[in-house]
């Protein structure tokens, strides 16, 4: 059997923009959340990206995944 092709799409259009708009609300609330942390650890000092990852990560915050460890290009992106 082969598999490809235009199987057809399971989800509309209409469900997919709101769950595009569900994603961006909660995004858009960790960051708002992270804001004073990460206020905080500049106002300390840390510029970088990689220092913030750190101060994120030694302040035992998870990323939005539920990780541990945050990385700089997840700093960037709460930064936005």
């Amino acid at each position: 059997m082969k598999l490809g092709g235009n199987r057809g799409s399971i989800i509309s259009a209409e469900a997919r923009e709101t769950s595009r708009t569900a994603r961006h609300a909660a995004s858009e609330a960790r960051a708002a959340d992270l804001a004073p942390v990460i206020a905080e650890l500049q106002a300390a000092g840390v510029t970088s990206l990689g220092g913030l990852a750190r101060g994120l990560t030694e302040r035992g915050i998870p990323t939005a995944r539920s990780g541990t460890k945050w990385t700089p290009v997840q700093v960037s992106r709460v930064l936005g």
